[in-house]
């Protein structure tokens, strides 16, 4: 244990122009630029902290005990101490596997062929795309993206309706393209609604390729969790610890999901989400998950600002170099991208690309 004095704390609202290429773009959220809240932590030694606060990669300015014993927990770590060293040998060898969320954006028909294409050649077998403005083209994008990857079991296809649809419209809408074989719909509608999750997972369960269910990006606290499995609403949780009120609350829904036997996915969709998840995912793969089929989700950017960033072999996060929680930003990352004062966010003011969000109060 550390020593040490909290003498100073910085804050930083850090965001990049990722809607300039679309990176983030779907039906529900348009024209997205990734943003976190960035927080310093000094000490009166030479140690610092340093962590990441997101939402929806925007809105910076805004701002269980009866499911699982302390007991329970302790007991559940307790288990299985030789599945534990056959699992860590694994992580060494062929890191933790990942997903590539980053060929379903609001793409021409071109990308999605080119995004899908290149994460063909990096070995991944699992593709999540995003829904369409309208159903028919949540058809016709699914029906482009698996006769690109094809059709071969292996070939795995998730959908995340990023709560657009209302309990009906994701019935119909599934029951659509249920021929292209999706894995799963993540999000199907909005996350507050629990029995509508319920509802549509029975739903989904009766077609001819049977579909499951995930929630869990934009679900802020372990309470909403344990509903979910009260009532049986998902297959799997898709945990976003940048949500939740950090790692203690995370590792309550860990727990959880084990004493359920839900598998636990993790999001990474927002700027540092994938630094930070893959430690959490790790330890869980190694000490809890009775799962061996567990992913992390992985999109391609943001991560060269960070300055112990993930790294991705034949589609599997490799382990990080360091301990800790890998939030660091780098400092020219800090002085381009804070907003408003970043170098490179004055330059698009002045250029007209973008406008000052924080002048809309100025007359």
């Amino acid at each position: 244990m550390i020593e040490a004095e909290i003498v100073d704390i910085e804050v930083y609202d850090v965001r990049f122009p990722t809607s300039m290429w679309q990176f983030g773009n779907d039906s529900m959220h348009t024209n997205p630029n990734h943003a976190c809240t960035y927080v310093i932590i000094h000490t009166n030694t030479k140690y610092k902290g340093y962590g990441i606060a997101t939402t929806l990669g925007r809105g910076n300015e805004f701002g269980t005990r009866d499911v699982v014993t302390e007991e329970e927990a302790i007991e559940m770590l307790k288990k299985d101490q030789s599945r534990k060293e056959k699992r860590k040998k694994i992580l060494e060898n062929k890191g933790h596997p990942a997903y590539t969320a980053d060929i379903g954006w609001s793409f021409s028909n071109q990308q999605f062929r080119s995004a899908c294409k290149k994460f063909k050649k990096l070995e991944f077998k699992e593709y999540k795309i995003c829904v369409g403005p309208t159903i028919p083209v949540s058809w016709k994008k699914c029906n482009l993206i698996r006769n690109v990857i094809g059709k071969r079991s292996d070939k795995i296809l998730i959908v995340d309706a990023n709560q657009f649809w209302d309990k009906h419209e994701a019935i119909f809408s599934v029951k659509g393209f249920n021929k292209m074989r999706p894995y799963c719909i993540e999000e199907p509608t909005s996350p507050d609604d629990v029995l509508g999750h319920v509802a549509i997972r029975a739903a989904l369960k009766k077609l001819k390729y049977s579909v499951q269910v995930s929630c869990g990006e934009t679900c802020a606290n372990r309470v909403l969790f344990k509903q979910f499995l009260k009532f049986g609403g998902i297959d799997f949780w898709n945990i976003n610890v940048g949500r939740l009120g950090g790692i203690n609350e995370a590792l309550a829904v860990y727990f959880m999901a084990k004493k359920h036997s839900i598998p636990v996915w993790g999001h990474a969709g927002e700027v540092g989400s994938g630094e930070m998840i893959q430690h959490l995912q790790m330890w869980n793969f190694i000490c809890l998950s009775e799962f061996t089929d567990i992913k992390i989700e992985y999109r391609s950017h943001q991560h060269g600002y960070f300055e112990d960033p993930v790294f991705i072999r034949n589609a599997a996060y490799l382990l990080p170099n360091r301990p800790g929680f890998s939030t660091q930003l780098k400092n020219k990352c800090i002085m381009r991208w804070s907003y408003p004062e970043g170098t490179r966010w004055k330059h698009l003011f002045v250029t007209k690309r973008f406008k000052n969000e924080l002048n809309y109060q100025k007359k």
